[in-house]
């Protein structure tokens, strides 16, 4: 019979049952063999205890006869009485894991839970390092923005982000960036020539207007027509420069506020032509009219603006001699008007910004810039614009310019 002395239940004991027994039955196989402990062979039940991780002690007489060790720690010791013939010779204590684990199982465990860990370790190491290269690739550019957009703030308006290398919302935003940027970069250059611009368009009729007053009242001249037709003049090229700025000024702010009226735009066009035929003829330059009635809702005074605009433009590019031809045709759905010459052209990389507000381009024969202030052109397209019409321009180095104006049929 087997005795647990530490009162566990009786399917523990029976768990316990097998491997333990085994101990048991080699202690009494070499007891019969040698008739006694004395010469007993020790060795199969060593083997038993080491294979089962245990630790036995066997106990005759009042003394230890063998001791196997270690014992387990944490362990539980169950004693056992070993007999023979039904005669008890001795007692055997057997501690073992308090676990009940094999040591090839604790080994087994022991190995997984490292290889468990490290996989842990290791899969850590790769979420850090992923996350920290994810951070710098997310980082990187949104520093890159932070810092163009502070040195931006700070005065330096060529500052840019320079995020060409991403074709997502942050590479979008770093490129939307840089676009404003060069855009208000651009403006900002405008603005500054356009003071120098205004200067220069002022500063020339009010000389020519002061330099004949004062020859009048100094006596040096006298007070003629001809000397009030040039006072007439400066002084409407005055008033022409500062309507074009008006006509800025209001399209920047609430819009321009045109007074519409069905009117013939060959008949506006006529009337601008007769506004500056003295002024062709004085340089030699033809007006060659062809011009089709063409109805359209419009406010003729503005109208008229840009044809003058248009016609000035065409006269002053002109050389002594050459022909400007004016064109007013009717095209089913709108009204079209065309003002060609035979002046050097315009450079094609000029041509996408000729409409820009306060910007001269490049003379394409002499590599100039073209006398003005920019502002003729930028009003012509705004008026435009504000009638729901077209503006275009074709135009070649040496081929002379041609603008070709549409706006909405009245008919």
């Amino acid at each position: 019979m087997l005795l647990d002395l530490d009162l566990g239940s009786a399917g523990h004991q029976q768990e316990r049952a097998s491997p333990t027994s085994a101990i048991v039955t080699a202690l009494r196989s070499a007891y019969m063999a040698e008739g006694g402990w004395a010469d007993a062979d020790w060795s199969t039940v060593i083997a038993l205890a080491h294979l089962q991780g245990a630790g036995l002690t066997l106990e005759a007489g009042g003394r230890v006869l063998l001791q196997v060790a270690p014992v387990p720690k944490p362990s539980k010791a169950v004693s056992f009485p070993v007999e023979v013939n039904g005669r008890p010779v001795g007692t055997a204590v057997v501690a073992r894991s308090a676990s009940g684990l094999l040591p090839a199982e604790v080994g087994l465990r022991t190995k997984l839970a490292e290889g468990i860990a490290l996989s842990a370790l290791l899969a850590a190491a790769l979420a850090v390092s992923f996350a920290l290269l994810a951070s710098r690739w997310l980082v990187a550019p949104l520093h890159r923005l932070t810092v163009a957009v502070t040195r931006y703030g700070a005065g330096d308006r060529s500052s840019r982000a320079g995020v060409t290398d991403r074709s997502d919302e942050i590479g979008e935003l770093g490129q939307a960036f840089d676009t404003m940027a060069a855009e208000l970069e651009r403006q900002d250059y405008l603005r500054k020539a356009l003071v120098a611009d205004v200067a220069h368009e002022l500063r020339t009729p009010l000389a020519v207007l002061r330099a004949q007053i004062d020859a009048v009242s100094l006596g040096i001249a006298d007070f003629s027509m001809e000397t009030l037709r040039s006072l007439s003049e400066e002084t409407d090229r005055l008033t022409r420069f500062v309507d074009d700025l008006a006509v800025l000024a209001a399209a920047d702010a609430t819009g321009l506020r045109l007074e519409r009226q069905q009117v013939d735009l060959a008949q506006v066009a006529g009337a601008a032509a007769a506004r500056l035929a003295s002024r062709f003829a004085e340089r030699s330059v033809s007006l060659d009219l062809d011009l089709e009635r063409a109805p359209v809702l419009a406010d003729p005074g503005r109208l008229e603006q840009v044809v003058v605009n248009l016609l000035t433009n065409a006269e002053k590019f002109s050389p002594e001699g050459a022909v400007v031809r004016l064109r007013v045709s009717h095209q089913r759905t709108c009204a079209v008007l065309v003002v060609s010459d035979n002046g050097p052209g315009i450079q094609e990389a000029e041509q996408q910004r000729i409409f820009d507000r306060f910007y001269r381009g490049v003379s394409a024969s002499g590599g100039q810039r073209v006398p003005g202030s920019g502002v003729g052109l930028a009003v012509v397209s705004e008026i435009v614009a504000a009638h729901g019409g077209t503006i275009d321009l074709e135009s070649a180095p040496s081929k002379g310019s041609t603008f070709t104006l549409r706006l909405p049929s009245a008919a």
